[in-house]
């Protein structure tokens, strides 16, 4: 069991790799594909279905029957370059397309990115994406930094556009002035569905009065410089698969995105929590259970790869929640008309009830467009992820399975499972589990 889960997740991640471009093509619920006219929508959920599930399938067989390591990096170098391209069409499309929110053309985006592919380009002739991990992941890093703080300077945080972040500074605004933090009072201005963490980790930038995409920037930059740090720890899919992660340019695209925070903690997660005591590994525990609620699928298996016993594992559960709970409570207020709203806050998707009316994208919940209600999908969801915890429960109280590795990965697999049939997936939703899946996966010999 643990080599045949090991080996899934590293297929997994040189899956990543090889079908790196159907990870930014979806950019929303009817474009490009309504352009084909009538059946254009439906024809576009077919292919990425089946896409999807190339992806799976492709990921059963053992890739070095069929591809070999020379062909696997002229792939990566391919998807390298093609990413980059990709990220100037994108920057030229959203300048074009929001244009009437003062949206300037971007043009030192475009000189960056074909700075970067010169870079690219000659670093693979001199063959260092092959034999310097740190090398390209810089490259790519630095990219990635640069571009986010160029379109904070070119397009100006609107909500016309997203009020993900809007509706944080709101929920923040209404938490010094002790309302409730999840009331809708503006109405062009959604309530965040996010747990108290996230909201909690813009609080400087509120404070500082700056726009909140710099507070995301600043945990973006921690993120690549504690990537950097273990990249020569990373197995050769990993780099590459990392590299493409970070470049991905329709993430590139959305500048305005909430959940860098929550990146960091899943690396520091999974790369550095062996350097905390106890205490602070329940205090981490408990901040991730109270960011997102993602973090509850993989809480589970997290707890099950760090703890040696049964009392261990149970202890860290309880005070974790607790944390959580409290950190929650702070935010939230103990009012009841505040615990109402972040209740309600907490449901605002109930996608199943409804048709498929989610992004055309990776996910095999796509084919659900055809289906009158999702009600089948969300079954199929639960029971598929409940299956997996419960029998890794199993296999760590039962069979005394105390393999760190194979917990890890099993949590990766739980993850997929649940966003490629999620009846609510927009494309942006992706990066966290791409991020994940990627850092999380340790060779048996692994010693960090």
């Amino acid at each position: 069991m643990m080599r045949f889960v090991s080996n899934l997740h590293s297929s997994m991640i040189v899956s990543l790799v090889l079908f790196a471009p159907i990870f930014y093509l979806g950019i929303g619920g009817k474009y490009p594909w309504v352009l084909l006219g009538k059946y254009g929508i439906g024809l576009g959920m077919i292919s990425f279905f089946i896409l999807t599930l190339c992806f799976f399938l492709m990921s059963f067989i053992r890739y070095g029957n069929v591809i070999n390591e020379t062909l696997f990096y002229k792939i990566f170098n391919f998807n390298l370059i093609l990413s980059i391209l990709v990220a100037i069409a994108y920057d030229l499309i959203q300048y074009k397309h929001f244009l009437r929110f003062a949206y300037q053309q971007p043009t030192m985006l475009y000189v960056l990115s074909i700075l970067a592919i010169i870079v690219i380009f000659l670093s693979i002739k001199l063959e260092k994406t092959r034999c310097n991990a740190l090398w390209i992941f810089v490259i790519c890093a630095s990219y990635s930094s640069l571009h986010y703080l160029g379109s904070i300077y070119y397009f100006p945080l609107t909500e016309a556009r997203s009020d993900m972040l809007p509706a944080i500074s709101l929920s923040i605004q209404h938490f010094y002035d002790g309302f409730s933090p999840y009331h809708k009072s503006i109405e062009s201005i959604g309530v965040p569905p996010y747990l108290p963490f996230t909201m909690i980790s813009f609080i400087p930038a509120y404070l500082w009065n700056i726009d909140f995409r710099f507070i995301t920037l600043v945990y973006w930059i921690i993120s690549m410089v504690l990537i950097a740090y273990k990249i020569n720890k990373f197995t050769m899919e990993q780099v590459c698969a990392i590299c493409l992660f970070v470049i991905n340019p329709y993430f590139l695209m959305r500048h305005e995105m909430y959940y860098q925070i929550f990146l960091l903690e899943m690396i520091v997660i999974c790369l550095y929590l062996q350097y905390f005591n106890y205490a602070g590994k329940v205090i981490i525990f408990g901040v991730f259970i109270s960011t997102l609620q993602f973090a509850w699928i993989l809480m589970p298996f997290i707890i099950l790869a760090d703890s040696k016993s049964k009392s261990e594992a149970i202890t860290k559960f309880i005070l974790s929640t607790a944390i959580g709970f409290l950190i929650s409570l702070i935010y939230i207020g103990i009012n009841q008309t505040n615990l109402a709203d972040f209740i309600k806050a907490m449901f605002l998707h109930k996608e199943y009830n409804s048709p498929y009316s989610s992004d055309i994208t990776f996910g095999l919940s796509t084919v659900f467009y055809f289906a009158k209600s999702q009600v089948l999908l969300y079954i199929m969801q639960i029971l598929s992820c409940l299956s997996i915890i419960l029998y890794s429960i199993y296999l760590y109280i039962v069979k005394g399975n105390r393999s760190h590795n194979m917990y890890l990965s099993m949590s990766a697999i739980c993850y997929m499972i649940f966003m490629t049939t999620n009846y609510f997936i927009e494309t942006y939703l992706l990066a966290p589990l791409i991020l994940y899946f990627i850092v999380s996966y340790k060779n048996e010999n692994s010693t960090y």
